[in-house]
């Protein structure tokens, strides 16, 4: 998750990059502006989705592992 946070300094670093080149006098400033910041809006979209199917699936590891226990004791109790 920690990538997120990486892969959105490489964004701010690049486009800033661009900035000093678009000052020179190339044209599309704004739109690579307006690209970036929408690449950092869907990756935070996407650390938030990661995010919570980690924790869905700690839950049903919990789960399983549950299951496995209470079958381990029953097991052993029938023997």
């Amino acid at each position: 998750m920690a990538d997120v946070s990486v892969q959105k300094t490489k964004i701010s670093v690049s486009v800033e990059k661009l900035q000093v080149h678009f000052k020179c006098g190339l044209q599309g400033a704004e739109s690579v502006v307006q690209a970036a910041e929408k690449l950092k809006h869907d990756l935070e979209s996407l650390h938030g989705i990661v995010k919570q199917q980690s924790v869905e699936l700690e839950a049903a590891i919990d789960q399983v592992e549950q299951y496995q226990q209470v079958h381990y004791i029953l097991m052993k109790c029938t023997l």
